[in-house]
């Protein structure tokens, strides 16, 4: 038997454009390509800049798969590591809807 160790079968979005739209009010889980054929799952992190333009990552335990000054750049590296969004519900039902507790303020 093989090793199995491909990410697959998943509801996702390619819709950067909601990405990038719905990471500005909460993180949102990602699939992203990385090193030909391997997949890993990250997280997005949105903040504020003193230029207006945001900084825009996807990242995974301390790796950082995408960092861009722009959304417009944000767009641009998504679509390079083909990433896919596992979009959240837009009715929060899970009795777990708070999300995470520890959250940073």
């Amino acid at each position: 038997m093989d090793t199995i160790y491909q990410i697959s079968g998943y509801d996702v979005s390619a819709d950067y454009d909601r990405l990038a739209d719905e990471m500005q009010k909460r993180s949102l889980i990602c699939i992203v390509d990385y090193e030909g054929d391997l997949r890993d799952v990250a997280h997005t992190i949105w903040s504020p800049s003193k230029d207006g333009n945001g900084t825009w990552q996807l990242s995974a335990r301390g790796i950082t798969y995408i960092y861009a000054f722009s959304r417009e750049e944000f767009l641009l590296r998504c679509s390079q590591y083909h990433v896919e969004v596992l979009m959240p519900n837009d009715e929060m039902t899970s009795p777990h809807r708070g999300g995470n507790q520890h959250a940073k303020s």
